[in-house]
């Protein structure tokens, strides 16, 4: 939950969706495809189930960190 919205990971994919909690409706879609290329490409991800899995908050500097299921790194995402 983060300034009024829930942020959610899409199974499966490098989606995190933006959220309406009153409704349920999508305000918006982070792609985080370019951040984690580089990721990727020196981790190969060969299961499925080691998908984009972790979302955090820090009020204090803005920034989300993502990370994945038996993922090594945390990546800062900075918020605006």
């Amino acid at each position: 939950y983060i300034n009024g919205s829930i942020y959610a990971n899409v199974w499966g994919t490098t989606y995190i969706l933006q959220i309406d909690p009153s409704n349920g409706h999508v305000l918006g879609k982070l792609e985080t495809a370019s951040i984690l290329s580089s990721f990727y490409a020196s981790y190969p991800i060969k299961e499925m189930e080691n998908v984009l899995n972790g979302i955090a908050y820090d009020s204090t500097s803005k920034s989300m960190y993502i990370t994945g299921k038996r993922w090594p790194k945390l990546f800062e995402l900075k918020l605006n």
